[in-house]
């Protein structure tokens, strides 16, 4: 990407847009509503003190307090904070609503954006391409009360954010934090209250359930999604359950692709099924990792396991007209998008380092995150689109993080928040 900066009315809106966010009077609301500010005689600047929580503690997530209150004076010389009423502010009690609040006001005006979407062919079938999944880390194993974790690898005490992307505009739709613990399917009830006619929901087999996808055809909208291995399959409503695997094995053994109707589970739900024949290589790695898994809990790989891998299954509620076997593969590997927005939330936003044994602060600090994770997005939609509209070219999240931290320009658009107002931008 070029060192440049895109052109000027962009940028007033990038800016203005983030002013909506930073606004001083709003903030300020925010804090006295859930109790984070009290007095009048209170010395912290909102916009400042938002700023230094979640652009530069990102920078740095092992910042010390006297660094913090340092960043501070330097945006703002009236902020003559203490390192020890900093942390007194990091550690009440409400300063997780507060930031919590603020997250949900930047979601809310990433989301309203209404961006147009790709012009790619089978994207235009649908209103939006909805892709969900989650991401985790490890925190500190006093924290395990509050932030319960699975234990073993994964830790006593671990978090999980669970993201809803619409691939089309490039836009967060639903952003949740909860513990570890909780799990996708659990998670995976979000799309009840934001799926639209005409929506396509792709997720993977951790959030696989008939009953959601029975929601998501109700409301005329459409899926795609893995098959679970012990899901029932059926051929007729009343019909007896068939081995999947060994039925193709026998009935379409040169098949490389097959696509068929049946009925999945106990609730006999009608959809199409795809099955594709895996490559050699592939099945020997997935052969490999069961072999490990099994030598691990000390058990034996099973044949009907091996018959399975020789497949990938995958469900959907959209007709082969609209949906060849071939269109299908190709939206459901946008699902990596996600796995690599996830990288970079790791690997240049650090969202994967949360120091401390506090509960309010490493709360607090998550949220602070999540609220950088939104701008990021929401500057990226905005790039994003003008790329496409201009100069009919798609842009790297990744390569476009990193052009905003490296070159500072994401820097500079917090800093000009601090240094300006809603009523700058009329």
């Amino acid at each position: 990407m070029k060192e440049s900066l895109p052109d000027h009315n962009l940028l007033n809106k990038i800016r203005a847009t983030l002013l909506s966010i930073f606004d001083e009077p709003a903030l300020q609301t925010i804090a006295r509503s859930t109790k984070f500010i009290q007095r009048s005689t209170n010395r912290l600047c909102l916009k400042e003190f938002l700023t230094m929580l979640t652009l530069h503690v990102a920078e740095n997530p092992c910042l010390a307090l006297s660094g913090m209150c340092n960043i501070m004076y330097k945006m703002n010389n009236k902020i003559d904070l203490s390192y020890q009423a900093l942390s007194a502010k990091l550690h009440l009690n409400s300063i997780v609503p507060f930031l919590k609040k603020v997250f949900e006001l930047s979601l809310r005006k990433a989301s309203n954006k209404s961006f147009e979407s790709i012009n790619l062919p089978f994207f235009k079938l649908f209103h939006r391409i909805l892709i969900e999944d989650s991401t985790q880390g490890r925190l500190h194993e006093k924290l395990a009360d509050k932030f319960k974790g699975n234990g073993g690898a994964a830790g006593k005490s671990s978090w999980k954010i669970d993201l809803l992307w619409d691939a089309k505009t490039k836009e967060i739709v639903e952003m949740e934090l909860t513990s570890g613990r909780v799990s996708d399917m659990t998670l995976g009830e979000i799309i009840t209250k934001c799926i639209r006619e005409n929506d396509l929901v792709v997720r993977d087999l951790g959030y696989f359930n008939i009953r959601i996808f029975r929601i998501i055809a109700y409301v005329k909208a459409f899926f795609i999604s893995r098959l679970k291995k012990a899901v029932l399959i059926r051929f007729h409503p009343d019909g007896e359950a068939i081995d999947l695997p060994k039925y193709l094995l026998k009935k379409y053994k040169t098949c490389s692709t097959v696509a068929l109707e049946v009925y999945l589970g106990k609730e006999r739900f009608k959809t199409r099924l795809i099955a594709y024949r895996t490559p050699d290589d592939i099945f020997a790695q997935r052969q490999r990792k069961i072999k490990e898994s099994c030598r691990q809990k000390g058990r034996t790989v099973q044949k009907n396991y091996t018959e399975w891998n020789k497949f990938s299954f995958f469900i959907t509620n959209i007709s082969e007209a609209d949906c060849t076997p071939e269109v299908l593969g190709t939206i459901y590997r946008l699902r990596w998008d996600i796995e690599l927005i996830f990288k970079t939330w790791k690997s240049l936003l650090n969202i994967h380092i949360m120091k401390g044994s506090n509960g309010n602060r490493v709360e607090a600090l998550l949220y602070a995150r999540m609220i950088l994770i939104v701008i990021v997005s929401l500057v990226y939609s905005f790039i994003h689109k003008h790329a496409m509209e201009g100069y009919d070219r798609e842009i790297s999240f990744d390569k476009l993080v990193k052009w905003l931290i490296y070159q500072d320009i994401l820097k500079s658009f917090f800093h000009c928040c601090n240094e300006m107002s809603v009523a700058d931008f009329g």
